[in-house]
C-alpha cells in the first residue's frame, strides 16, 4: 500500500513538472510572437533557415518605447516663414517629421514649457499651440499649431495612404499602404474593418476600392474633386463615395503621402 502511494506521488511530481513546463513552454511562444509581431515593420526580414533571436536578446527599452508613441499626441505646427512640421509628443519622447528624415528626440530639463532634444535639433513647446524648432541648419519661430491639420498629419504617419469623411449622419474611412480598411460609420455608431482592397482604376482620374470582410461588402469611389467639407469649410481634392453593404455615405477625401 506504501509502495502504490508512494508511486503515485512519484508520478503526480512528474506530470506536475510536465505540465508547468508545457505552461511556460506556451507562455514563451506566446510572449515572442507578440513581440514579433509588435517589432516586425523595423526588423529585418529573415529567411525561414534563421533561427529567431532569443528572447532575453530583446530590447525591453523598444519596448517601452513603442508602448510610448502608441499613446503620443500629434501636433501639426505652422510656423513663420511659410515653414511647417509635424510632432508626435510623447511623456519622455518626441518624434520628429522632417522632410528628409525622422529625428527620435528626449526630453530635457527646461526653465519653462517642455523641451525635447537630439543633438543639435531641439524642440520646445508651451502649452498645446506655441513651440519653437532648431534643427541645426534652421530656426522654426512663433509656430501655432492647427489641430485640423493634425489628425491628417497623424492618419499619414501611422501609415495611412488615404483618408475620407462627410456628415449627416458623420462617418470617416482610413485605408492604409496593405489596402486594409477601417470605416466609423453613423457618428460612430457601427466599425467596419476589412483587409487587402482590390484597386479597380477606370481612368486617371477615377479609382475605385472593392472588398469584402466580415460578411460586409464595401465599395469606395474616388473621384477628382474640388470637394468642400460642410461642417469644417475645408476643400479637399477628392469626392468620395462609400457604400457598405446597402448603406451609402458620400463626402471629401485625399491622399496621405
Amino acid at each position: 500500500m506504501a509502495a502504490r502511494k508512494a508511486g503515485r506521488k512519484k508520478g503526480a511530481r512528474k506530470y506536475g513538472k510536465a505540465a508547468l513546463k508545457s505552461v511556460e513552454s506556451l507562455r514563451n511562444a506566446v510572449l515572442a510572437a507578440t513581440l514579433l509581431a509588435l517589432f516586425s515593420c523595423n526588423r529585418t526580414q529573415t529567411t525561414t533557415d534563421e533561427a529567431p533571436p532569443p528572447l532575453a536578446a530583446i530590447d525591453s527599452t523598444k519596448i517601452k518605447e513603442a508602448a510610448e508613441k502608441a499613446q503620443a499626441r500629434t501636433f501639426f505646427f505652422e510656423c513663420e516663414g511659410g515653414r511647417s512640421f509635424t510632432v508626435q509628443v510623447g511623456r519622455t519622447i518626441a518624434w520628429l517629421y522632417l522632410p528628409d528624415r525622422t529625428v527620435d528626440l528626449r526630453r530635457v530639463d527646461s526653465a519653462s514649457g517642455v523641451r525635447f532634444q537630439a543633438g543639435s535639433v531641439v524642440f520646445w513647446n508651451k502649452g498645446d499651440d506655441e513651440a519653437t524648432l532648431e534643427t541645426g541648419a534652421e530656426t522654426y519661430k512663433s509656430c501655432r499649431s492647427d489641430p485640423q491639420k493634425a489628425v491628417w498629419e497623424d492618419a499619414r504617419v501611422r501609415g495611412i495612404m488615404f483618408r475620407a469623411l462627410g456628415n449627416e449622419p458623420g462617418w470617416m474611412l482610413e485605408i492604409d499602404t496593405r489596402r486594409n480598411a477601417v470605416l466609423v460609420a453613423d457618428y460612430g455608431d457601427n466599425r467596419y474593418q476589412l483587409s487587402g482592397l482590390d484597386v479597380l482604376t477606370e481612368d486617371d482620374t477615377v479609382t475605385t476600392y472593392v472588398g469584402t470582410g466580415g460578411g460586409h461588402s464595401l465599395r469606395v469611389r474616388v473621384l477628382p474633386g474640388p470637394c468642400g467639407d460642410s461642417m469644417s469649410g475645408i476643400v479637399f481634392e477628392k469626392k468620395v463615395t462609400v457604400a457598405i453593404d446597402d448603406k451609402k455615405y458620400e463626402g471629401c477625401g485625399r491622399e496621405l503621402k
